[in-house]
């Protein structure tokens, strides 16, 4: 994995999700790292929730759309759900908890 150049003993992990119009991901968790979200194209929810909060039916969840900046703590559930008729395209980084709040 690539490190970052203003932290580099700190390792980053790169995702990419496209999610299709009407479709969701499984929810994601790392216990380790805090999760930096960015929408890059599209619109729908990101859900965010708590261990008992995952296992309900409707869990919480956040509209988002092009442009937004979530972060996630670590220890969080998170995940995407798409509504609209276009696809939503987000990145992800997972960075340790001490950088991602520093």
């Amino acid at each position: 994995p690539p490190r970052s150049t203003l932290f580099p003993y700190t390792t980053l992990f790169r995702s990419r999700y496209v999610i299709e119009a009407g479709q969701s991901s499984a929810l994601f968790v790392d216990h380790q790292r805090a999760a930096s979200i960015y929408v890059a194209e599209g619109a729908g929810r990101v859900i965010i929730a708590d261990d008992a909060e995952a296992t309900r039916a409707t869990p919480p969840s956040i509209v988002v759309a092009a442009g937004d900046l979530l972060m996630v703590p670590a220890g969080l559930h998170y995940g995407f759900v798409n509504e609209a008729a276009k696809p939503l395209k987000l990145s992800e980084q997972r960075i340790s908890f001490d950088v991602a709040f520093l």
